[in-house]
């Protein structure tokens, strides 16, 4: 191994080895990642910490403005409506968010379930064959075992001791027959065991059909819920107060306020006490899926002019129960964000 020598002052110092060499280097460009490393991570620190700043000084903005309107009574009242109205809005977000969770668990263990019951009735037909194939090479086993015992007793007459070459040539074709048939007995038996303990794989990702109609779930209770707060404009009141700065939003006067809010309160707590509404939500489900419409094979979310102009009540049958329509489209106003709620 070569070494490399240096001279100082006329005086012979220890030599370095091509591995230490080489050891250093590696240290050193070591050393050279894991500080560009840290350096990456405290420029990212310093972008975080600026977001953060940014977004404190707006809340502290937010705060301020806030008190500049808590300070004037009709303006108090205006902010006290618009945050309820928030509210609202976002209540009924959580309830689709909740039911996108209900309805995927159960199209899972639907999907599941409808895939054991395939996965079941292949293997009991796949098995029920064998076992005919069994029985017919059971069949074969032993009138091929009662030929052999004929020609093994033929084979010790008179004929046979005269017709010796043929008798045993004879015999053991009929013993190499029988024992391919035991040897095809034992392949179906494994085969068998095989399929029997054969193991369900498990399924993937939802099917699109399954996809739509957790997404159908979902916009016919939107609807519902549309529906439910339509009465004195308290659905479009919410969803123009989470369009639009508090600063633009005018609701009248302290009274006018007062009487929104004690509206949208109380069908607020009309709909926690609704107990038809789930039932609701799946009639409205069957008629949008009557005529929903996908632009491409795909596709999970309907084209948002099969849900325009909602029927205000549907029959038992899923069909509506009027000739009137309430003209709203959730999916094109994005009602109570449900495009954030739909599953792709």
């Amino acid at each position: 191994m070569s070494t490399v020598v240096t001279q100082v002052s006329g005086t012979e110092v220890e030599p370095f080895s091509d591995d230490r060499l080489l050891k250093l280097f590696w240290n050193r460009h070591e050393l050279k990642k894991a500080f560009a490393s840290l350096r990456a991570e405290r420029d990212t620190l310093k972008d975080r910490l600026r977001q953060q700043e940014g977004d404190l000084l707006r809340a502290q903005q937010r705060l301020e403005q806030l008190e500049g309107y808590l300070a004037d009574p009709q303006q108090a009242a205006n902010a006290a409506v618009y945050y309820q109205l928030h509210g609202l809005w976002q209540h009924c977000h959580r309830r689709l968010v909740r039911l996108r969770k209900v309805a995927l668990d159960e199209a899972a263990v639907a999907e599941r379930e409808s895939l054991r019951k395939v996965h079941v009735a292949r293997l009991a037909a796949e098995v029920s064959s064998l076992d005919d194939q069994l029985a017919s090479n059971a069949r074969h086993i032993r009138a091929a075992k009662q030929t052999l015992v004929d020609a093994q007793r033929k084979a010790t007459g008179l004929k046979g001791l005269l017709f010796r070459q043929r008798t045993r040539e004879s015999v053991e074709r009929l013993q190499a027959e029988l024992d391919a048939a035991i040897d095809t007995q034992d392949r179906l038996n494994a085969e068998r065991a095989e399929r029997a303990a054969r193991v369900m794989p498990e399924p993937g990702e939802l099917s699109v059909e399954a996809r739509r109609e957790v997404n159908l779930r979902i916009i016919a209770m939107a609807q519902e819920l549309a529906l439910f707060f339509a009465e004195n404009e308290i659905a479009a009141l919410a969803r123009s107060a989470t369009l639009r700065n508090l600063r633009d939003m005018d609701f009248g006067s302290p009274a006018d306020c007062r009487r929104i809010s004690r509206r949208a309160a109380r069908r607020l707590l009309m709909l926690e006490a609704f107990e038809q509404l789930p039932a609701m939500a799946d009639r409205r489900t069957r008629y949008l899926a009557s005529g929903a419409d996908y632009r491409l094979g795909g596709d999970t979310v309907p084209v948002q002019a099969g849900c325009a102009n909602i029927p205000p009540r549907l029959d038992s049958y899923a069909q509506p129960a009027a000739r009137d329509h309430h003209p709203l489209n959730v999916l094109a106003e994005d009602y109570w964000d449900v495009y954030s709620v739909l599953v792709s």
